[in-house]
């Protein structure tokens, strides 16, 4: 029985310090997860910061192309490659918008908490998701600015 209890508890000891060693992360996990974060959500609060203004935009694209459609037929035609930009851009606009509540809708603040390698991976991942879609909106406004020639 002794016996037994011995390798009970030596069992136990090593499984413990194995689940410690799991769970024991290095200040470096964490200072990179930390960081990886204040990355994720500049990229998040620098994109957000121009959604009104994003806004602004398609509602000016729209107007354009509404006046377009009521010029008459010479000038619409005469128009026809304006139109086209403006198009492109009212859809650039808006796929701008979608990716960013998409990002939203999808980002999960505490995954992986508890598993600092797995939370550096997801991390890491949603910094490039959020940086496509800050350029996206980015870029939209450069256009915006670029094709309509009027600040919004």
């Amino acid at each position: 029985m002794k016996l037994f209890f011995s390798l009970f508890l030596a069992a136990a000891v090593f499984i413990s310090c194995n689940d410690e060693s799991s769970n024991n992360t290095s200040p470096g996990d964490k200072a990179e997860a930390d960081t990886l974060y204040k990355e994720v959500m500049n990229g998040h609060n620098i994109g957000m910061a121009k959604m009104p203004r994003l806004e602004e935009a398609q509602a000016g694209v729209r107007r354009m192309l509404d006046s377009i459609g009521r010029l008459p037929e010479a000038a619409r035609q005469a128009s026809a490659d304006l139109e086209t930009r403006l198009k492109k851009l009212s859809g650039d606009i808006q796929q701008a918008q979608d990716g960013m509540n998409k990002w939203m809708e999808d980002f999960k603040y505490d995954s992986a908490k508890n598993d600092i390698a797995q939370r550096i991976k997801y991390l890491a991942d949603e910094k490039v998701r959020v940086t496509k879609v800050k350029e996206d909106i980015l870029h939209s406004l450069q256009q915006a600015d670029s094709v309509v020639r009027s600040k919004f």
